[in-house]
């Protein structure tokens, strides 16, 4: 589906040092798409809520989902994929991130960039030979415009010095779907120009492959 990028909101999750985490133990998945996990106690987990999984030794950890089908014990990872898991999962733990913890960000320009995989040589005296590596997730830059009063800029400053992890969350207009990004801002340029509106570039490292739930 071809659209324009009016209509798309930016989110960027504020970390709370004291914080107390949302957490629920895992038990078991289902080797399904989308997985549908088994915890101790769900009934702090609300649909919708953006979760994150961890400890399962799966596909799953260290990614972030949309909680959806929440019952007392089981939530369905919306944009989760197990269907080509073959252990059994006993073990992990689920983490719910509040909506108070996203923080929008408007930004004038959001774009992901993928490097080439660089080739992995597997050379021997009978001759030379490479095989394709596998592609890192990538990097991400964003623009816009300064502003100390909106609380997501002042959150990207503070990763950058900090270095934690953050979710970033893009919902695509028209009900077209959500993608999900593990990052870890990395740098910020101000740019302050004669007559010209204050502006800022950020670059941030991508820690997982990203969760694109798009229709």
């Amino acid at each position: 589906m071809k659209f324009s990028t009016a209509g798309i909101d930016c989110f960027l999750q504020k970390i709370e040092p004291d914080a107390v985490p949302i957490t629920a133990a895992i038990t078991a998945a289902t080797n399904a798409k989308p997985a549908v996990i088994t915890v101790d106690d769900a009934t702090e987990i609300l649909p919708e809520m953006l979760v994150t999984v961890t400890g399962t030794n799966t596909a799953l950890d260290g990614r972030s989902y949309i909680a959806e089908d929440v019952t007392a014990n089981a939530v369905t990872l919306r944009g989760s994929d197990l269907s080509q898991n073959t252990s059994t999962v006993t073990a992990g733990t689920l983490t719910g991130i509040e909506d108070a913890d996203m923080l929008r960000f408007c930004l004038s320009s959001y774009e992901r960039a993928v490097d080439a995989a660089d080739a992995i040589d597997v050379s021997t005296f009978c001759g030379s030979e490479s095989l394709a590596g596998t592609p890192l997730p990538g990097n991400v830059s964003i623009e816009g415009f300064i502003d100390y009063s909106v609380e997501a800029y002042n959150e990207w400053l503070k990763g950058v010095v900090d270095g934690q992890q953050r979710l970033f969350h893009i919902v695509l207009p028209k009900d077209i779907g959500d993608i999900l990004l593990v990052i870890t801002p990395s740098g910020i340029t101000e740019t302050f120009a004669v007559n010209e509106a204050a502006a800022f570039s950020g670059e941030a490292v991508i820690n997982q492959q990203p969760v694109y739930m798009v229709s």
